[in-house]
């Protein structure tokens, strides 16, 4: 008897987090289901029109739309100028979003219609010979992609990196920054220091 109540007790709990389970995983579908659109509507007889009346023909257009396309479409908020939010949820027909966003541009009453989505401004820098750096990108083998750090941070001036390289030539983009380094760039003789481009082999000037 005490050991059907303990196998009635497991099979309960574990009938209580297959549900829990299906239930997450229910709302989780239904969350990653819902896509947020901006839509602008042509402009119609609503210009006319007091605030809240110009509010309520957006509403019904939506509803008109709505149903023209087949789509769960709902109003989420007023962006003025005849655009509005709308929350899409799963549409009746099963299309892919670039094929809703399709559906809706083709209808006689919306003048454009795309994905409302944040984008972020990157920090990237103004040099006319950017594009040519390569190792400063992430998309090349060995390149170090600061473009994912500079969204991070872009150094301060109590940072201090060193950098093994065969000497420094003269920018302004270095002029007072750099501090005294080494020249570890030995001559190929003892009388040519072509390689060390500085007239010798090892000192503490690393300027070429």
């Amino acid at each position: 008897m005490r050991m059907g109540s303990v196998s009635t007790m497991a099979a309960a709990v574990l009938l209580s987090f297959s549900v829990s389970s299906l239930a997450i995983g229910q709302v989780a579908t239904s969350v990653r289901s819902t896509a947020r659109l901006i839509v602008k509507l042509r402009p119609g007889t609503a210009a006319t029109m007091d605030t809240r009346r110009q509010t309520q023909s957006r509403t019904d257009r939506v509803r008109s739309l709505a149903a023209r396309s087949a789509l769960q479409l709902r109003a989420s908020r007023d962006l003025g100028n005849d655009m509005v939010g709308l929350s899409l949820r799963s549409n009746l027909a099963g299309s892919t979003l670039d094929e809703t966003l399709a559906t809706l541009r083709a209808d006689p009453d919306v003048e454009f219609a795309e994905v409302d989505q944040r984008r972020y401004a990157r920090a990237l820098p103004n040099d006319p010979l950017y594009l040519s750096q390569w190792y400063l990108q992430g998309v090349e083998t060995s390149a170090t992609n600061f473009e994912d750090a500079w969204d991070t941070t872009t150094g301060a001036a109590d940072t201090v990196i060193a950098v093994l390289d065969t000497g420094i030539l003269e920018h302004p983009d270095l002029a007072g920054r750099a501090l005294p380094g080494y020249d570890f760039v030995d001559g190929e003789s003892s009388t040519s220091f072509v390689a060390a481009n500085d007239g010798d082999g090892w000192d503490d000037d690393p300027s070429d």
